[in-house]
């Protein structure tokens, strides 16, 4: 009887077991969706957008080769060809066309605007209506600061070929990017500087990222469960993340900083402007470098740059208007870069802040329309040699 019942009283185990790991699974499963509806996470676990427009490739981070459709950063249909840039296929030179490359970060891209409205495409009508037989290659990825410039040239100069090689400079972001270089792209979102870091390192950072679950448990045991950041002992032994960045203030300000008269992170941000340029420099070769620096709405209208100083606890006297603009400037005309400022002709406009978006930022469809038709005249020297 004994032996009879053995193989009955294990089935029933095996039920109770199986029952039992279900219900955990539930119950993980309840308590991971109640926490995406009911906790906020921090701001940075859902600040990278479009992440599936991003690929890893052996050379760093790029843009995915062949994608076609939408995305929610951008109206309308988004295409990129087979060499990683926004737009058409890329087919061979014809007869007397001169090609320029427009290097640069989501400001080139075309973050929140039309392809059409892009500033490649805008600059490409002003100069062919203008009688020039011109391609203008948008070479544009969201995220990239100027360290990212040359690495991104090296894989597209063989395949599009430039002849002129224009590199843009966002004062609102570029420097943190240059601090941040690293760039991975995990569980759905764009990562970059120390949180790349862990991505690629930290078993606990991975799982973080993938389950809410799991971050409340490391945010709770960090004792930042309230606050917008993580300590940094749930990144261990990476640095802390998001708002405990040194450079916090800095950041927050979208550029405006280097406006400071005693230097601080705005000359290391020139430092490592003037290596990322010889670097680009020194890739063309003889073909002509052209620098153009895009400012913030901050930079252009005096009353919200004053304002957002203010706003961080800064003193506006501490801060000359223009000042990042002509540290960048020096850097690119020392190494005899041709260098053009976008802030006074978006300053005259009778309407400066229709030129941007709503976060200051990015330019607007008018204000891309604005800069290449400036910049088309401006152009119009090197493109004659």
């Amino acid at each position: 009887m004994n032996l009879a019942a053995a193989p009955r009283r294990g089935r029933h185990a095996a039920v109770k077991c199986t029952v039992a790991i279900l219900v955990a699974v539930l119950v993980v499963a309840v308590i991971e969706l109640g926490l995406r509806c009911l906790w906020s996470a921090p701001t940075w676990l859902d600040a990278s957008l479009d992440a599936s427009m991003f690929a890893i490739r052996g050379d760093g981070l790029a843009l995915q080769a062949g994608l076609r459709g939408t995305l929610p950063s951008v109206p309308g249909a988004v295409a990129i060809n087979a060499l990683g840039m926004r737009g058409l296929e890329i087919v061979a030179k014809l007869p007397g066309e001169r090609r320029l490359l427009l290097l640069g970060d989501e400001l080139v891209w075309g973050e929140g605007v039309s392809t059409a409205a892009t500033l490649p495409s805008c600059l490409e009508r002003c100069l062919r209506t203008a009688g020039a037989a011109v391609l203008v290659g948008n070479g544009g990825v969201p995220g990239f600061g100027s360290t990212h410039l040359a690495p991104h040239l090296a894989r597209l100069d063989a395949a599009f070929a430039p002849d002129v090689i224009v590199l843009v400079g966002s004062l609102g972001s570029d420097t943190f990017d240059d601090l941040e270089p690293q760039r991975t792209v995990f569980a759905g979102r764009l990562l970059q500087g120390s949180l790349a870091l862990a991505a690629t390192a930290s078993w606990r950072a991975r799982l973080a990222l993938q389950s809410r679950t799991w971050l409340w448990l490391e945010a709770w045991s960090a004792g930042s469960v309230a606050r917008e950041d993580l300590a940094s002992s749930w990144l261990l032994p990476l640095p802390t993340v998001a708002t405990e960045h040194p450079f916090a203030v800095e950041r927050a300000t979208a550029g405006v900083f280097l406006d400071r008269l005693d230097g601080g992170v705005g000359l290391v941000a020139a430092i490592t402007l003037r290596s990322s340029l010889q670097e680009v420099q020194r890739q063309a070769g003889f073909r002509p470098v052209v620098f153009v620096v895009l400012p913030s709405r901050s930079h252009v209208i005096e009353s919200e740059r004053v304002a957002v100083l203010r706003q961080h606890g800064l003193v506006p006297a501490h801060f000359e208007r223009g000042h990042g603009q002509r540290l960048w400037m020096d850097v690119a005309k020392e190494l005899g870069i041709v260098a053009f400022d976008a802030t006074p002709i978006l300053a005259v406009e009778a309407d400066p802040a229709s030129l941007f978006q709503a976060a200051g930022r990015l330019l607007s469809a008018k204000g891309h329309a604005v800069v290449a038709t400036w910049l088309a005249s401006e152009l119009s020297t090197v493109m004659a040699k």
